[in-house]
């Protein structure tokens, strides 16, 4: 649930609700001014804190419990403004979408170049499939960047079948627009999934099985998780096939330093052969069929 959910209330209940919500958030549910008057309030009330913690873990990775819900308060504050005030739908809409709390489905997508030269290279079009996966992702998980917010989506496709695999994409959000980054293909027979609890678990696999070690600043690995480094921080990779490098990161002020939320490296060279063995399986099973 997130607040477009709220649509098919009154603008007095909405702003009623969210008051409420807030005031149940602030107090640990104890202040008797909390208390649910529409039907269906609870249910309604713990799914929306439910999904606003989850966007703000998301977005302040290992954060405190304190930390997570002022900024849900923050949020709450802010819609209570916006219904509060002669609905004006391009504010709410900007304010929604600098928060990343719309749901992707109301993002134009885009697909620029650099992503399409990318799937050029391994001579497959997954735009299809990163697009159902915006509309209907399995899973998503959100990071703070300076230009906006980064999006990780998941989703399973060709599910119960010998080419099942999971397809992560990458995507920046901005001014009502997600652009895909990149997209990766993660077979479970290539890429472990046991006891992978997130979307940067899933692509730590992956980078296990495809990438090479790489130095970025002082941190060394296939794949890198929460370090700070000095901003400007190169990237050094010893190898002679085609790796590509990918991060996701924010400039942390306090530290005066750049937070890497994850990054990870992949064989180019390794992770099209893969490809192209997955192809041509398939393309033999579909001819005895």
């Amino acid at each position: 649930m997130d607040f477009e959910s709220l649509t098919n209330l009154s603008r007095l209940q909405a702003q009623g609700f969210l008051a409420r919500a807030g005031l149940y958030l602030s107090s640990d549910g104890t202040n008797p001014a909390a208390k649910s008057v529409l039907d269906n309030e609870d249910n309604m009330r713990a799914e929306l804190l439910s999904s606003l913690r989850q966007r703000a873990r998301s977005r302040l990775g290992n954060a405190r419990r304190e930390e997570v819900d002022k900024l849900v308060e923050e949020w709450i504050d802010e819609q209570i403004e916006a219904v509060s005030e002669k609905p004006d739908e391009e504010a709410a809409l900007e304010r929604l979408t600098r928060d990343g709390v719309l749901p992707l489905d109301a993002y134009t997508l885009e697909f620029g170049e650099q992503y399409l030269r990318s799937q050029a290279r391994f001579s497959i079009d997954d735009r299809a499939l990163v697009a159902e996966a915006t509309r209907h992702p399995d899973f998503e998980e959100q990071f703070q960047n300076p230009n906006g917010s980064v999006s990780l989506v998941g989703k399973w496709v060709n599910t119960g079948t010998p080419d099942a695999f999971f397809l992560i994409a990458t995507l920046t959000l901005a001014d009502r627009k997600s652009s895909v980054i990149g997209s990766w293909r993660l077979y479970p027979r290539d890429v472990s999934f046991l006891h992978v609890h997130s979307l940067p678990d899933a692509l730590e696999r992956f980078a296990l099985a495809f990438g090479v070690d790489f130095q970025m600043g002082t941190e060394r690995g296939k794949f890198i998780r929460h370090a700070y480094l000095p901003v400007g921080s190169k990237i050094s990779i010893a190898h002679s096939d085609e790796v590509e490098v990918s991060s996701i990161a924010r400039f942390d002020q306090p530290s005066n330093s750049t937070e890497i939320y994850f990054a990870f490296s992949v064989n180019i060279d390794r992770y099209r052969k893969m490809l192209q063995r997955r192809t041509k399986r398939h393309q033999q099973r579909n001819e005895r069929n």
